[in-house]
């Protein structure tokens, strides 16, 4: 047996000698270059050389040469034509990249830097495994744009998942890799494979074994020592050990803090640079050098499917709320699983900056009177933009964080915000996909709660139906059950032909189980667990061995379909798969959803079945999460994509803003670690959240549901009474964009109550409370009007025209009790939309003493018991937050209102003051 064994390894020496002495290769290049460094893996003899001359002597027929582009992208290889003439003429196979000098080219093209293309093979010359039209990912790429006849890669913007679905039609195209005589040329920098991280990793590993088979006549033909980084954590057939989901909870726990998301106060200029008006919020990576936050400023949403050549990854300067909500209830979930108080604080400050400290749910969200009140805005970029999905994703994570924290400070915020979605959900409980604060003020929020919708879309609409059938369970308020109930009933009546999809039928799915689970939980009955059975089992159709979710897109209604050109590649939303059957698992939209709602399901319901698959969900998690050794804000994190198949992170990046490499501290990230500490303990979302008691601040809450009256205007419209409405003011009503706002007023009334009212717009630019005065009869009582809106405060203010706050106070007087002898019942408004704040950017006469105007309505309608509107807060938050030139943008010179000012804001503000008949600042 020994002498057996001894013969074996002096075998395997042999072997191993006789390839080390037949691969010898000349390499111009560095050591640490990543190709030098997998030859010497494989056993590969490199002769190191300092220059292209001493490369050439050294090479022979048998000895071929690599010449690499080790200063790429800033540097070019230097290479001469006598070079290629020379290495020509000893019969040496070369070959070389990124080269300052090309043959037959008639000057050297400057180089060009893709973005979204991708490399495409254009040869049969790589084999039966990597055919012609193969796609692969080279990021970051800078090429000459040469012209030559034959390639064997090419550099293009294709549509695909890893086939150019649409070929080079209709695209600009690029050679990448050819051959010229006996030289081998790349138009780019192949060699940084690793560095770069090109992917799939074995389609590049195919593509250098042909390269090297090809420069060493064969010699070197199979790369056996191929890696990469990021990786997966665990290979797809490799043991687990016990304390696997324990360690992903924790790397992934440690990620929030390690990829620096955690903004810091002496960073804040740095991330709002980026971050910019939300549009296109992408920035560099986040420096090791700046301080991890503790969540009292939030969280940024993570990396963007960017990579640069050096490997290090595009961030997302973006503060959402939902993202803050998510991660509270990950932390706290990974802080109650590890005995981690870090982990807790940050949950803790993280949620009290949601609804202390960020205004998301500031301003008219915070408004009794306001339409909004209760609502979460989407972003700190948009906070007057309110996304169902995105609401109920924030709150339920703000529940779970609450509970396993056992915290009950935020039970009232909790309950204003399931009420405030469900009030502005229709009769059949469906909100649409997103609405924006100027219309749901000028609407009113009964508006949105007594129409008929339907929007059978559960992206959008199913995990804010799942909200309501948890606050049932809290409070048994019946409507919550009724709504959701009825909603999940259209919804499933309308499976799978009628649904709406997003970006593949498997997302809606997942998204469509929770409320299911939850329905069951709170209504038990054999329609409920069908309709869940219904859906869970297919999605199960498409669960792996390994466990990966496979996408699937839908038929009909989808609204991102697979890209449609190849121009149309990486301008819209889109699916990581091209064609079903493709094989991609989705952690943004798809099996991190699923995981959390099939543990809901299997809790619920206990069935083996659903246990068995997300057990089956946590091991491919936790396989898949991102590890790393040189790229620590990556490691522990997981991407949006994983091909299952090539075990790989690849799909499709034709997304514009969440493509294949994408991190997301919320969507992604939060609910795989919260729901794998869950499953770790054996316990669901329902039950730990079952002890709060939220009956306190659910009766201290439900006059959110009482509808408001209205002002006397609108009360009367109701009743079918005609009405006559002045609007008495300045400049601000009565200029040419004033009178847009006014316009706008008095269509929306007659949108909503039909012709039965007269507006007459009377006040003058230029005029002030004393002229007010004098022409009270011609202006406004000779109309006999039912509502007066008065604004005067504006010129008031204006020193020139001598009118102190004490005789603002006296004419305002006057004006208010002439009208009520005059007109008795006459409903009289002040308003208050100029704030003049002093800057050298605004060119309106000064008002320094503009406050003070101000300060007077607001005594006279207290006084009075008369309604204010005010709109010189918004102004105020507008110009500290957003600076000067947001500002301006509304209000031009610092007191008259741009269009956009006058029809986003005094119009809507002024109109929900009608519909509530309550003060509004």
């Amino acid at each position: 047996m020994k002498y057996k064994k001894n013969r074996l390894l002096i075998l395997c020496a042999l072997i191993l000698l006789s390839n080390v002495i037949r691969s010898q290769i000349v390499f111009y290049g560095d050591k640490n270059n990543d190709l030098s460094r997998l030859l010497e893996k494989e056993g590969v003899e490199l002769i190191y050389v300092s220059s292209m001359d001493e490369a050439i002597k050294k090479a022979s027929k048998k000895i071929g040469i690599l010449a690499v582009a080790d200063k790429y992208p800033d540097m070019q290889l230097m290479i001469s034509a006598s070079d290629y003439d020379m290495i020509k003429k000893k019969g040496v196979r070369m070959y070389v990249e990124y080269p300052s000098f090309i043959p037959d080219q008639p000057s050297m093209p400057k180089p060009i830097k893709g973005k979204l293309e991708r490399a495409v093979v254009a040869s049969p010359s790589f084999g039966t495994q990597l055919p012609e039209m193969s796609v692969l990912g080279i990021n970051d790429c800078t090429v000459f744009p040469v012209k030559v006849d034959k390639t064997l890669l090419v550099l293009a913007k294709v549509a695909g998942f890893d086939k150019a679905e649409y070929g080079l039609a209709d695209t600009d195209v690029y050679p990448l890799l050819y051959t010229k005589d006996n030289v081998m040329i790349a138009t780019t920098c192949l060699s940084n494979f690793y560095t770069a991280r090109y992917a799939p990793n074995k389609s590049w590993r195919i593509v250098w074994e042909s390269v090297l088979k090809w420069v060493t006549s064969d010699k070197v033909n199979q790369l056996t020592c191929w890696s990469s980084d990021p990786r997966p954590m665990y290979l797809q057939d490799q043991e687990l050990p016990p304390t696997a989901r324990i360690k992903a909870v924790e790397k992934g726990s440690e990620w929030f803090f390690n990829a620096r998301l955690l903004i810091h106060p002496s960073w804040k200029e740095h991330w709002l640079t980026y971050q910019g008006d939300g549009t296109s919020p992408f920035g560099p990576p986040i420096g090791f050098d700046k301080r991890i936050g503790n969540g009292n400023f939030g969280i940024l949403e993570g990396h963007a499917s960017t990579i640069y050549s050096d490997g290090t990854q595009q961030y997302r300067y973006w503060d959402r709320t939902d993202v803050q909500g998510e991660v509270a209830f990950a932390l706290a979930a990974s802080g109650n699983l590890l005995k981690d108080r870090k982990y807790t604080e940050v949950s803790e400050n993280l949620i009290d900056y949601i609804f202390y400290t960020s205004k998301d749910r500031g301003d008219s969200r915070n408004n009794k009177n306001s339409a909004t009140y209760g609502l979460l805005g989407w972003a700190n970029t948009h906070q007057h933009v309110f996304y169902n999905d995105d609401n109920a994703r924030a709150i339920l994570g703000v529940i779970g964080a609450s509970a396993l924290m056992n915290e009950e400070r935020w039970n009232t915020y909790i309950v204003e915000n399931i009420l405030a979605n469900f009030r502005t959900s229709s009769k059949q409980g469906f909100q649409g996909s997103r609405l924006e604060e100027k219309n749901i003020e000028s609407n009113g929020w009964e508006y949105y709660f007594n129409r008929d919708f339907e929007n059978p879309h559960p992206h959008f609409e199913s995990w804010m139906w799942a909200c309501y059938l948890w606050l049932y369970d809290k409070t048994g308020y019946e409507p919550l059950l009724t709504k959701a109930r009825d909603a999940i009933r259209i919804t499933m009546n309308a499976y799978p032909d009628k649904w709406k999809w997003t970006n593949g039928i498997q997302q809606e799915r997942a998204r469509m189980i929770l409320p299911l689970a939850w329905l069951v939980r709170v209504d038990d009955t054999e329609e409920h667990r069908k309709w869940l059975s219904q859906v869970v089992d297919k999605l199960l159709e498409s669960q792996q061995s390994n466990g990966a979710i496979r996408e699937e897109l839908g038929s009909g209604k989808g609204q991102y379909g697979p890209t449609k050109t190849n121009q149309a590649y990486g301008k819209h939303e889109a699916p990581l798969i091209f064609r079903n059957g493709d094989p991609v698992a989705d952690m943004l939209y798809t099996s991190n959803f699923a995981f959390f709602a099939l543990n809901e399901a299997a809790q619920t319901t206990g069935n083996k079945r659903y246990q068995d698959a997300v057990s089956k969900l946590a091991d491919f998690l936790v396989r898949i999460q991102v590890k790393s050794d040189s790229h620590p804000d990556l490691d522990g994190a997981w991407f949006r994509a994983f091909d299952y198949n090539r075990w790989d992170y690849w799909a499709s990046n034709a997304d514009a803003g969440w493509g294949a490499w994408c991190t997301l501290s919320g969507w992604i990230q939060s609910w795989i670690v919260g729901t794998q500490a869950l499953v770790e303990k054996n316990q669901s979302y329902w039950n730990i959240t079952q002890a709060m008691d939220l009956k306190k601040s659910f009766e201290l809450s439900r006059w959110m549901l009482e509808p408001a009256k209205g002002s006397k205007l609108i009360q009367n419209l109701k009743n079918g009474e005609k009405q006559t409405l002045v609007i008495y003011g300045t400049s601000i009503s009565s200029n040419e964009i004033g009178r847009v706002w006014v316009k706008a007023l008095e269509e929306k009334i007659k949108s909503n109550y039909g012709d039965s009212i007269d507006v007459f717009n009377v006040g003058q630019s230029g005029q002030h409370s004393q002229w007010a005065l004098e022409h009270l009869e011609e202006r406004v009582l000779k109309h006999r009007p039912n509502t007066v809106i008065l604004e005067f405060t504006a010129n008031d203010a204006v020193e020139r025209f001598s009118i102190t706050p004490e005789q603002c106070r006296l004419n305002t007087e006057r004006i208010i009790k002439q009208i009520r002898t005059a007109v008795p019942g006459c409903e009289i408004i002040l308003h208050t939309p100029c704030l003049a704040p002093q800057h050298p950017e605004l060119n309106a006469t000064p008002r320094p003493r503009m406050a003070l105007y101000n300060a007077v309505y607001k005594d006279l309608a207290l006084k009075y018991d008369i309604t204010l509107i005010d709109e010189t807060a918004i102004f105020k938050s507008l110009l500290d937050e957003k600076g000067i030139s947001a500002f301006k943008k509304i209000v031009y010179d610092g007191v008259h209102p741009t269009k956009e000012g006058a029809l986003s804001i005094i119009f809507p503000n002024v109109m929900q003051s009608l519909l509530t008949g309550k003060s509004s600042y």
